[in-house]
């Protein structure tokens, strides 16, 4: 109990701190003013304001959605700040939150969603592992096949039931106990491996895992009675937690980031099967980059599609001004 009240008392500390910091940046900018959630976002969201508006802006950064929707309201509520031309940007999360003309809610649980799908990694492997060179990859063959692959596994990763379960204890955590304040990576983090070909997913129970022996009957009623559980169910890459699908497309980048991971061995296989035998040579289809994807909310920036719920928000929130 004392660690909530703990949080809690430092989110208000972070939210004074972030409004002073708002304050400083408006007397020196008179320019668009973007709030964000955490200090990755940046990375997602610079190149499609980039394409999507003309005017100058800033882009403040604080510690979580909470504070921004504090900071907005704040903000809206102050006689000298509420006409600014701000925007705020958040995760959809497990919230039922309604978008605002100011507001951008992430159609996905998170930005993280946007980065796990067969397109993105497609991008990653034509341009990360040189497959775009026709001499290397003439008929798509490499290509086609190393998605399908992508496409198998990430199927295989939404059905696992240790995900699923995970999954549903976060929502349960959010939604019924709410429980907005606890770190999900201190409820329960998954270990995703791909190993001899094969996904391999382990659960941990950690500290604050949530569905103690008392509460376990309760769970139990959620899971046979919840109208939203089959929703995410049924929509997992949109709706499972976004950290947990960047994990999973991490795993896959790192099976084809060095000459022995199962992907690049797959990979190359089908480069030399395309090969006549006096042709052959020792090139092995890998990352440039071994490094690739450690930071994938960086590194894969360049790859993603812009939501289009995004783009019409950007371009009507600058109308507005």
């Amino acid at each position: 109990m004392n660690s909530r009240k703990e949080d809690l008392e430092k989110a208000s500390s972070e939210v004074s701190v972030d409004f002073l910091s708002y304050t400083r940046l408006r007397l020196k900018a008179a320019c668009h003013i973007f709030v964000l959630e955490g200090k990755d976002d940046p990375k997602f969201y610079t190149p499609h304001i980039l394409s999507s508006i003309e005017s100058e802006y800033e882009i403040l950064s604080v510690n979580g959605k909470s504070n921004v929707l504090d900071m907005r309201e704040r903000i809206r509520r102050h006689p000298k700040y509420k006409y600014d031309s701000t925007a705020f940007f958040i995760d959809r999360d497990f919230d039922s939150i309604q978008p605002e003309k100011d507001l951008y809610i992430t159609p996905t649980y998170s930005i993280e969603n946007f980065y796990s799908n067969p397109y993105v990694f497609r991008q990653i492997i034509v341009n990360e592992c040189r497959l775009s060179d026709i001499k290397i990859d003439p008929d798509n063959k490499i290509k086609d096949s190393l998605t399908e692959k992508y496409k198998e596994m990430q199927e295989s990763f939404h059905k696992n039931k240790r995900v699923i379960f995970a999954n549903a204890v976060f929502m349960y955590t959010r939604k019924i106990l709410r429980d907005k304040t606890t770190s999900l990576d201190k409820i329960i983090t998954l270990d995703i491996k791909i190993i001899e070909g094969k996904l391999n997913v382990k659960i941990n129970k950690k500290k604050e895992y949530t569905i103690k022996r008392s509460e376990r009957k309760n769970f139990i009623h959620f899971l046979k009675t919840s109208d939203e559980l089959p929703s995410m169910i049924n929509s997992p890459a949109e709706r499972f937690r976004g950290k947990q699908e960047i994990m999973f497309t991490r795993a896959l980048i790192k099976a084809i980031s060095h000459k022995s991971g199962y992907l690049s061995n797959y990979a190359t296989e089908i480069y030399k099967s395309n090969q006549l035998e006096e042709e052959q040579d020792e090139f092995t289809v890998k990352l440039d980059r071994a490094s690739f994807g450690e930071k994938i909310i960086s590194d894969a920036s360049a790859y993603i599609k812009k939501p289009r719920c995004l783009s019409l928000f950007l371009k009507t929130f600058e109308s507005l001004d």
